[in-house]
């Protein structure tokens, strides 16, 4: 289990790290960039998530301007990211859920009516956040046979496909291991 660190410093622009999960026989490489959102560095943004396959939108569950703040994210994901991005909306800190400030069902609903996933978890006590991680690289997975099947159905395609392992062939990772 990993440890949680109080003293963290915070994201200044945006930091970087991988994540593999082995899910259905594949392997789901993620690239993680948090972008943190100060606005100071909201420029520089755009060119973390161009052409992402994939977004996760974290809020505090006990802060609703960071709730409120999701609908000005997604705009900008369907501005850069890729047009099959799938995205997914987490509730972050539900260990303080007697802070709650965020109603789990309306942020629920909100992420159904945009086509997002939805969960929440906690950082401090791990809760969920594997769980969120499986279901999106299961979804990253579907992703991928749906563009190699388009891809085979028309010779011409320009779909860019994702890059999945089979599980039975892992190769190593230059940024994580």
């Amino acid at each position: 289990m990993k440890h949680f660190k109080l003293n963290v410093t915070p994201t200044i622009g945006a930091s970087f790290s991988c994540k593999v999960i082995d899910v259905d026989s594949h392997t789901v490489r993620f690239q993680i960039w948090d972008t943190a959102g100060q606005e100071t560095y909201k420029s520089m943004l755009p060119m973390y998530y161009r052409k992402a396959n994939l977004a996760m939108v974290v809020y505090d569950i006990t802060c609703q301007d960071s709730f409120n703040s999701i609908p000005k994210w997604i705009e900008e994901l369907e501005k850069n990211a890729d047009k099959d991005c799938v995205i997914c909306i987490i509730g972050n800190k539900c260990d303080l859920e007697y802070k709650r400030a965020v109603n789990r069902e309306k942020a629920a609903q909100f992420a159904s009516s945009i086509g997002a996933l939805y969960f929440e978890t906690s950082a401090k006590t791990n809760e969920g956040i594997m769980e969120a991680f499986i279901h999106v690289a299961r979804q990253m997975v579907n992703l991928y046979h749906r563009r190699e099947s388009l891809s085979a159905s028309t010779t011409s395609s320009r779909t860019r496909s994702l890059s999945l392992e089979d599980g039975s062939t892992k190769s190593q990772s230059r940024c994580c291991f």
